[in-house]
């Protein structure tokens, strides 16, 4: 193919003119924002403590208790500034941060039967933003002009929860479930992209922020029954199914739509049928998801929502003996696409296929 080059000759002439050898003046503030504006190192210390109390009387258990967590945050990073000609600049930031959050709760359990357990809670928890979330970063696209960064005034969101269960086991391995709930939250934590930031004039800036009040009012329903108990002929049969509704609200400051919980479907479900008999075991899935909203923009046309979903599964496997076993897999038999748009189903933001997976495996036990 020709003369080529001799490694030990560049090098020896790279390091003879290091000095000489620059970057180009329009690299110099694309390579500032690889090596710096991404970076960042965050530390975050909790402690806690907790005091409970149990008493139990004939059927009726009860658990109250309370526990105190304290949070102190530090994080190091870079903020960015554009002086009045529109040139950029890269600074050191430090920030910090500490709060403290008492978190009771009271847990009931009913047993009226042995096969009846019926369950209620009122509880209160906390969800601390995550470190890539909270910290001064940046991601800056020059081309489209879009910049991702960390927001390090986010504060953790409290949610106050009301629990009520009730589970009937009516034997054979069986049993169905009931349950509603009711979740009230406080600053809860939501992706917002700004078309009009006054920060940084131009760019699509996209960054977390705390919203204003959310809750959750939901159902869900569980049955796992075994069909040989009901007809001898279904012995090995057993299904399985699982459903969530949910009702959400949640505001934002500067809009004035109410918006459901972003990334919460309101609908969910489950189902399985499975057989297992001797050697063999095997089951089909099916999960559904509705469609929930990702990301809140400026205004509706720049909402960004994900389409609801389904997916089919099929798991197999045989067992030669105690120490080999064959198995096999196949997912995703529908090949449902994941698809986002943005402000109405008519406007494709993202689509993608990914088609069937089949896999076989062996597994030993030695």
């Amino acid at each position: 193919m020709g003369d080529g080059i001799s490694s030990a000759g560049f090098v020896d002439f790279f390091n003879t003119n290091r000095s000489s050898i620059l970057e180009r003046p329009q690299d110099v503030e694309d390579n500032l924002i690889l090596n710096t504006a991404e970076d960042y190192s965050a530390d975050e210390d909790v402690s806690a403590g907790y005091l409970m109390g149990t008493w139990d009387s004939g059927p009726w258990r009860f658990i109250v208790g309370a526990r105190v967590e304290h949070t102190e945050y530090s994080a190091q990073g870079s903020e960015l500034n554009f002086d009045d000609s529109g040139d950029l600049t890269i600074n050191p930031r430090s920030v910090e941060s500490s709060y403290t959050n008492v978190l009771p709760g009271i847990h009931a359990r009913f047993t009226p039967r042995d096969d009846l357990v019926i369950r209620a809670a009122w509880s209160n928890t906390i969800a601390r933003p995550s470190f890539g979330d909270q910290s001064p970063r940046f991601e800056i696209n020059n081309e489209d002009l879009e910049i991702n960064m960390g927001n390090p005034d986010l504060e953790p969101y409290e949610s106050s929860n009301l629990d009520l269960l009730l589970d009937w086991y009516p034997g054979g391995g069986s049993v169905m479930s009931v349950g509603v709930f009711s979740k009230e939250l406080d600053s809860y934590i939501v992706e917002r992209t700004f078309q009009n930031d006054a920060q940084f004039p131009g760019f699509e800036v996209t960054r977390p922020v705390n919203g204003t009040d959310a809750s959750i009012r939901g159902i869900e329903l569980n049955l796992e029954q075994e069909l040989g108990r009901w007809a001898p002929a279904l012995d090995g049969f057993l299904v399985g199914a699982n459903a969530t509704l949910l009702d959400t609200e949640f505001t934002v400051d500067g809009r004035t739509e109410t918006f459901s919980l972003p990334q919460a479907a309101e609908e969910s479900a489950n189902f399985y049928v499975g057989y297992e008999q001797g050697r063999f075991s095997g089951r089909v899935s099916y999960s559904f998801r509705g469609e929930y909203l990702e990301e809140i923009g400026d205004s509706r046309e720049f909402d960004v929502y994900v389409m609801e979903s389904q997916q089919l599964d099929l798991t197999a496997s045989f067992r030669v003996n105690d120490a080999i076993e064959v198995l096999f897999e196949a997912q995703n038999l529908l090949d449902d696409p994941l698809e986002l748009y943005q402000g109405t189903p008519a406007t494709t933001l993202q689509f993608e296929e990914y088609g069937a997976t089949f896999a076989i495996g062996l597994k030993g036990r030695f």
